[in-house]
Parts: C-alpha cells; sequence; structure tokens
C-alpha cells in the first residue's frame, strides 16, 4: 500500500501557466508560503502510521509542468496523466 501525495497545481505549474494563480502573490516567498507543508504533513502521517508514501511532484519536472493543469481549472491534462502514470510505472515495475 503507498499513498500517491497529489501536488496542487500551484506546486508545479509556473504561475503563467494556468488562470487561476493569485495575482501580485508569489507563491515562492518562503516567508509567507510554505509550498511542501502538504507534502511533509502527509510524509509524517503516513510515518506514523507506518505506509509508504509517493511525492508526485518529480513526475511534473521539465517541461510538462507548463501543460500539466488544465489551464482554467484545477484538473490534469492529458500530458499531465501521463507524466504521472510514467512516474508510477517506474516505481512499480521492475527496472531491466
Amino acid at each position: 500500500f503507498q499513498v500517491l501525495q497529489v501536488p496542487a497545481p500551484a506546486q508545479i505549474c509556473p504561475p503563467d501557466a494556468v488562470d487561476y494563480t493569485p495575482r501580485g502573490v508569489s507563491l515562492a516567498d518562503t516567508r509567507r508560503f510554505d509550498a511542501d507543508q502538504p507534502q511533509r504533513i502527509t510524509r509524517q502521517l503516513c510515518a506514523a502510521a507506518g505506509l509508504a508514501c509517493v511525492d508526485l511532484r518529480p513526475a511534473f519536472a521539465g517541461p510538462v509542468s507548463r501543460t500539466a493543469c488544465q489551464r482554467n481549472n484545477l484538473h490534469w491534462t492529458e500530458e499531465g496523466h501521463a507524466a504521472v502514470a510514467a512516474f508510477v510505472e517506474r516505481l512499480l515495475l521492475p527496472q531491466p
């Protein structure tokens, strides 16, 4: 059993790639925001319960971050789903 930590679009997409990024607010401002907090809390809860957890943010690294989420809502695009599927497949299947 593994818990997959699904990131928020603000954690994986550049601000100009989605229409719902707050204007005039930098989510990269570590004095105001802790972008790792959801994953850190999930890791702590999973560790306490003896569960493995997987942070999916690395699945969105590189060019796919620009196209991973639909521009006007919080859902992944086909490219985002494909990136996660490939990432999880590498985790689950033995590597040659």
